[in-house]
Formats: structure tokens, sequence, C-alpha cells
């Protein structure tokens, strides 16, 4: 390997035991050979501790570095203070890429001196499946008019602001990042959406490479995604808009129309599948998140679904209510009201819902205390739609 390595691929390692070997193979049998691989383990006593010594013992391209570092942002920083490489590859530990991304992203950068290479992924799932379902990721279909080739700004193509950050899904020059001093939040999650901001508004040399080579997986379901905390989410789009307001306020008007699209996929659509109930605090605080974006960046917005852009106009003129983001749920033949209990015939106090499969005990009609699930293996109760209170297994009986 010679002394700069042309890649210095991060990996934060945290509880991806069953992931981690897939992951680490795709890196190790790169056709780009010259790459050092900087494995940041947060310490856990677990069998990746074990995986990541193996691979430091059998390829001298492998560092690993076990230490407690409080959160993923904090162990990527870690990775850059310890990375040689003249462009960085992040790879999160649960997913894995194409043996050739590295040689052919890092060709492109050099060929065009980007100090950014952005591509697609692949959405995959595999979780209680025979065989693996791969995707496209959905947003890669806005990106047609993005040019190949050249140098762009998100300031002329924002939809990069407007869809998933998908930081691991390119690679960074390492002397743009030290110029710009561009490192993560060292604490909490969603630390990506913050990183993205100064990635994308430093540069005009961020360059489209329209070949997805990444697969994300999308139903683990210990990733943070499946995890929702609507506290620290709201706390990270605050910075955002702090950060908007303080570094790239010029700027901001050009990104707004696709921004708040992000802002409202990861907020209002992330607590309705998560089924969460909005406190008046956390309301007052995504009404001061949205105030950011102007009511007639949203009247004449043409990405907002219309009934986004309802709800977004609902914060404007201050007339939201919590009730208004739970996502109403379809009845069909399937569903029953089996008894509803209601004050003054118009607040619904409490009610018993029974579908094919499942029967909800709700507070105000949106609020589920408890769930239960049925089907022929197993009973699973559970307590605000995702704590798991009881598991009940029926026992098999052979002839």
């Amino acid at each position: 390997m010679s002394k700069q390595p042309k890649v210095s691929v991060i990996v934060p390692i945290f509880k991806v035991e069953k992931y981690l070997v897939q992951c680490l193979e795709s890196i190790v049998n790169q056709t780009l050979k010259d790459i050092e691989i900087i494995l940041v383990d947060e310490g856990d006593m677990d069998a990746c501790r074990y995986i990541i010594d193996h691979y430091e013992q059998t390829d001298p391209r492998v560092i690993a570095i076990h230490e407690k570092n409080g959160g993923y942002g904090a162990s990527v920083n870690k990775g850059f203070d310890v990375a040689k490489g003249e462009y960085i590859s992040i790879i999160e530990s649960d997913d894995f890429i194409d043996l050739h991304m590295l040689e052919e992203m890092y060709n492109y950068a050099k060929k065009l001196g980007a100090d950014v290479v952005k591509a697609p992924y692949y959405e995959y799932y595999s979780e209680k499946r025979d065989v693996p379902r791969v995707i496209v990721c959905p947003w890669a279909k806005s990106f047609s008019n993005v040019p190949e080739g050249i140098f762009i700004s998100v300031l002329k193509y924002p939809q990069f602001m407007g869809t998933h950050p998908s930081i691991w899904s390119a690679i960074y020059k390492r002397s743009y990042f030290n110029k710009y001093n561009i490192v993560f939040d060292q604490e909490g999650a969603y630390v990506d959406q913050t990183f993205k901001l100064h990635v994308y508004l430093n540069t005009n040399k961020l360059v489209w490479l329209n070949k997805p080579f990444y697969y994300y997986r999308s139903d683990n379901p210990e990733a943070s995604d499946k995890n929702f905390n609507l506290d620290v989410m709201l706390r990270r789009w605050s910075d955002v808009h702090r950060i908007l307001n303080e570094r790239y306020a010029g700027k901001y008007d050009y990104i707004a129309p696709y921004m708040i699209v992000e802002e409202y996929v990861c907020t209002i659509l992330k607590l309705q599948r998560a089924k969460v109930f909005v406190s008046q605090k956390q309301l007052s605080i995504l009404k001061d998140n949205f105030s950011y974006t102007g009511k007639e960046v949203i009247e004449a917005s043409t990405i907002l679904k219309p009934e986004w852009k309802a709800c977004l106009l609902k914060f404007c003129d201050g007339s939201i209510k919590s009730g208004d983001l739970s996502k109403p749920e379809v009845l069909s033949e399937e569903k029953l009201h089996i008894l509803k209990v209601k004050l003054f015939k118009e607040l619904t106090l409490f009610s018993v819902v029974r579908c094919k499969n499942k029967i909800q005990y709700k507070i105000f009609d949106f609020l589920t205390l408890v769930e239960i699930l049925k089907n022929e293996k197993q009973t699973v109760i559970k307590l605000f739609n995702y704590i798991p209170l009881l598991t009940i297994r029926r026992k098999e009986v052979y002839a």
C-alpha cells in the first residue's frame, strides 16, 4: 500500500454481529486495493469485537479502534482523525457495497477533481425473506435532469437537499473536509442531517454518478430509523435551521422548496408511521422549525403532496392541533369499532378496535394503549404499539 491510500473507508460499528461479516467482506474484497479500512468499535463486548480483531490480524490495511466514543457521529469523527486517504468513504456496518464501488467512484472523482461524488443506492430487504428484495432508491427518479461528468452545485440542483441524506453512498475529498472543518455532531442520533448541510453548501465541485453501488439494509429492526425518537429528531432539525441561519442564510431560499420535503418526511411522516402521540411542547417545536419556510414557498411547491401541503399550511396559520398529525386509519370491512365511549357526543375517550388479526385499546381514538396481535403461531401483546409485554407461542402438536 502506498504512503497515502487512495481511499480511507470508515466503518462505525455498534451491535451488528449479524451483518458485520457481509459488510467487511464487501470492503476487503474491493477491486480498488489501495485503501485503508478503519473499524471504529464502540467497545461492546459482543461478537463484533472478535470479528473486527480477526480482520485486523489478517489484513494489514485494517485499523481497529476499540473505544467508547459516544455514538455514531463521534465514532466517524474518530475515523476522520485517523484517516490518511486522499478520499473518504463512510460505510454503515449493517450494509454492504458492490465490489467495484470504490474503484469506480475514486476514478470518477480523480478524473473530474471532485470534492464530492454522490450516487443513488439500493434499498435491500432480507429479513424474513427467502430471497432478498433489492430496489433502487425511489428518489433517484427526481434526478433525471441532473447532469453527469461536470461540476454542479446544490443551489442549481436542490434535489440533493430534499432526499434521504445517504451520506454513505458517496465519497469525499479529505482535504475538502479539512479546509471547511466538516465533521459530525458528537452527540445524539440523526446526525447525518447537519453533516449533509456542510458537505453540500460549501462546494461547487459536487458531481453526480447515476449508478448505485451501495446496499442499504432497509429492514434491520435495530436500525435508528426503526426506533424513532421524535424529541431527538426535532432537536436535530432545530440544529439544521440554526446552522442555516448562522452560516448559510443566503442560500436557504434556493434549497427551501426541497428542504421542507425532507423535513416533513423526517418528522411528520415518521411520527405517523411510528404512531407517536405529539405533546404540546413537541408541537410548539414543530411550529418553530416549520416557520423557517415561508407560506409562499409551501403554496408554490410542485413536489409536496397535497395532503402534506395542507398540513404545513395549518402550521403557517397557527391552526394545527396534535390530533391533526395522527395518520387517519382507513376503515375496511375487516375493521370494526366494537366499543366507543364518548364525551359530549364529540370527544372519544376510549375505544376498542378489532381487525382480522388485531385488537387495539385506544384513548382519544388515536393513542393506542394496548395492541394484541394474533396469528397461527403466536399472540403478541404490546404497549403503545411498540413495547412488547408478552408473547404466547402455540405449542405444535405432531401426529
